[in-house]
């Protein structure tokens, strides 16, 4: 898993990639699932990197890293014959100055 070097509350445009290590460009469905500090969950849409078919990402926007703290990330990927999630991953969120 590969976030910037640091991470803050409410940025935007952070660039969130997972290596599955397999190639990914047949699968219908890649997710990237989170677990909030507070303990709320979700996903977000996942997409190939371009020109590396074993990584996926995904790009923050607006509201997406609205808690500081440890936060915890998952792939689940889906193909025609498989549907399964990898590792685990974490990151920290920290707070800005103001």
């Amino acid at each position: 898993m590969t976030v910037g070097t640091k991470t803050y509350l409410n940025d935007t445009g952070t660039a969130i990639i997972i290596d599955a290590g397999e190639d990914l460009s047949t699968a219908s469905l890649m997710k990237i699932k989170y677990l909030k500090p507070s303990g709320a969950s979700g996903a977000w849409i996942a997409t190939i990197v371009s020109g590396e078919p074993t990584k996926t990402r995904y790009i923050t926007l607006s509201n997406d890293l609205d808690e500081s703290g440890t936060w915890k990330i998952q792939l689940y990927v889906e193909f025609s014959t498989w549907k399964g999630h990898g590792e685990i991953a974490s990151f920290v969120v920290y707070d800005p100055i103001v």
